[in-house]
């Protein structure tokens, strides 16, 4: 049989570190994957641009748990209309578009920050 002897503050400050780093990681993979998505949605859509103020709407924002990409309608007022279509125009979903072509580097980017900040 064998007997391991564990420390329990130790254990549990191990864990508060982890969790610490797991964090930081999070953070950093975000701020990477909203670079991503905005400069995939910029120049990967469909509408003929003429000003580029739609292009240069496009943004992104985190939280805890997501990152969102969206047009900033005070930027681009019209740009909604575009994205999601308006009279016989169809819709030109370049946000959603842009999540769905690069899932694969997406994942990649989170495992790449979380595998560094955790020593994996």
């Amino acid at each position: 049989m064998i007997k391991v002897k564990s420390n329990e503050r130790e254990f549990e400050r191990q864990l508060e570190d982890d969790q610490k780093a797991f964090d930081k990681a999070i953070v950093k993979a975000q701020n990477e994957i909203g670079v991503l998505l905005t400069n995939y949605a910029k120049t990967h859509h469909k509408f003929k641009s003429r000003s580029g103020r739609l292009e240069r709407s496009i943004k992104y924002r985190t939280s805890r748990d997501i990152v969102e990409t969206y047009i900033d309608r005070a930027m681009a007022p019209y740009g909604p209309s575009i994205h999601e279509g308006y009279g016989k125009k169809p819709p030109d979903p370049f946000l959603e578009e842009a999540v769905k072509d690069n899932y694969k580097e997406i994942n990649a980017i989170l495992e790449k920050h979380i595998n560094k900040e955790l020593g994996l």
